[in-house]
């Protein structure tokens, strides 16, 4: 069979990874709690309740209903009508399909922001399903997410090519069996050489794609 294509959607299809820290970040300062230079690194793969969870615990005021929709918020006008597709990447997806393979993304962040945004960028036509770690109740970072989804796809993790510019999920969708691909965002430039490492077809561009 064709393999089918997985792709993450902040930071690899979309340069939305600026605009999730500032609001990411902003709860933070907020509360006034410390954070480590790392850690974007250590939210990105997790869905808006697990970050939520995550400033719950690390003090803010708030339940994770009330700080998963205060991110939710600042972030939704974003993703409707202001984050855009990084360089080449509808004209990357548009070959990829065009040769018969089937397309998907698996990203932390909810449907409703996903979908607006994709919308926004004309995606929504080249995509057979979007799932969100929300449809799991697991974080990219967690091995059993790759291998839920193969199974909900009905194929083998090894029939899967997986992009995605953050270092965890790599690893965990490698473990899982996935067949990985990096994706250069310059906000994790950071982790390019481990990346690179763990991911010798990384790309630093969706032009080299074409």
């Amino acid at each position: 069979m064709k393999p089918l294509y997985v792709f993450d959607f902040d930071g690899t299809l979309v340069d939305s990874v600026a605009n999730y820290t500032r609001a990411t970040l902003r709860i933070f300062e907020e509360n006034g709690i410390s954070y480590p230079p790392d850690i974007m690194t250590v939210l990105t793969p997790l869905s808006f309740s697990q970050t939520a969870e995550y400033f719950v615990q690390a003090g803010a005021k708030g339940t994770c209903e009330e700080l998963a929709a205060r991110l939710g918020q600042s972030l939704m006008d974003e993703y409707a009508h202001h984050i855009y597709t990084k360089p080449f990447v509808r004209e990357a997806l548009q070959k990829i399909k065009g040769e018969g393979n089937r397309l998907f993304i698996l990203s932390a962040s909810p449907h409703v922001a996903i979908e607006a945004c994709m919308a926004n960028n004309g995606l929504t036509d080249l995509f057979e399903q979007v799932f969100s770690c929300d449809d799991f109740g697991l974080p990219k970072g967690d091995v059993n997410i790759y291998l839920q989804l193969a199974d909900r796809l009905g194929c083998k993790p090894r029939d899967i090519r997986f992009f995605d510019d953050n270092l965890l999920a790599l690893k965990a969708a490698e473990q899982a069996g996935f067949c990985i691909r990096g994706v250069f965002d310059d906000h994790s430039d950071y982790t390019h050489a481990q990346m690179a490492a763990v991911s010798p077809d990384y790309i630093s561009s969706f032009e080299e794609l074409l």
